[in-house]
């Protein structure tokens, strides 16, 4: 079930991420009921996973390109 959550968090972030506007890490973590800390690691994990996880100036992130 942990597992669970946890890849239901990822589909969530990258419905979040891929929506405009672009969103900060308090916003994401709030949206995904964790850490902030925890929201890096699952950015982290998007990118390993080849996904384009951009961030702008002003510190939001989002999905680059056509991806998913």
């Amino acid at each position: 079930m942990f597992n669970q959550h946890r890849i239901l968090r990822v589909f969530k972030l990258i419905t979040l991420l891929k929506t405009y506007p672009a969103k900060t890490i308090r916003r994401l973590s709030q949206s995904l009921e964790v850490s902030e800390r925890s929201t890096y690691r699952y950015l982290d994990l998007l990118a390993e996973l080849g996904f384009e996880v951009k961030k702008d100036m002003h510190n939001k992130f989002s999905l680059g390109g056509d991806q998913i």
